[in-house]
């Protein structure tokens, strides 16, 4: 399923080679998680420092079903590296983890059950030969290798 990517740049110079890489993290996303809705990439040089050079800091905001898992707002994730290409892979490392949580828990709650009725069980087959009759192979392997077979002792 398509989906939108916008890439924002915040006091940043635009670059197609940047752009074309966050494309491609973008697309590696999707192999994880068929249903995104969009992906909001901001790239932000939040001083221009001249002595210490520029320092990026990347937000990642993906939408889901229900959901948007973001990356990069707050204390833990305003870390800012001298490196544009490091900020953005660290960045889509911490929301590709983010992902892989959400998918494994929506597969824990997706898992299908068959419904039964009030009163209603799952019929057993007690047929002559099957494995849950006492007559049958199942019972009398069991039977044999526990030494249950030979009941003549007297």
């Amino acid at each position: 399923m398509p989906f939108t990517t916008k890439i924002i740049f915040h006091n940043a110079c635009r670059s197609w080679s940047v752009e074309q890489f966050v494309r491609e993290r973008v697309q590696k996303l999707a192999r994880y998680y068929r249903n995104i809705l969009s992906c909001q990439v901001v790239i932000d040089a939040p001083h221009h420092h001249h002595q210490k050079g520029n320092h990026f800091r990347v937000r990642l905001t993906l939408a889901v079903p229900g959901k948007d898992l973001v990356v990069g707002h707050g204390h833990k994730g305003s870390a800012t590296h001298e490196d544009l290409y490091a900020a953005i892979t660290d960045a889509f490392s911490a929301l590709e983890s983010q992902v892989k949580t959400f998918v494994g828990k929506q597969r824990v709650f997706s898992i299908p059950h068959r419904q039964f009725e009030i009163g209603e069980a799952e019929p057993l087959s007690l047929e002559p030969g099957s494995e849950r009759e006492p007559g049958g192979t199942e019972y009398a392997d069991w039977m044999y290798t526990h030494g249950a077979g030979d009941t003549a002792t007297g």
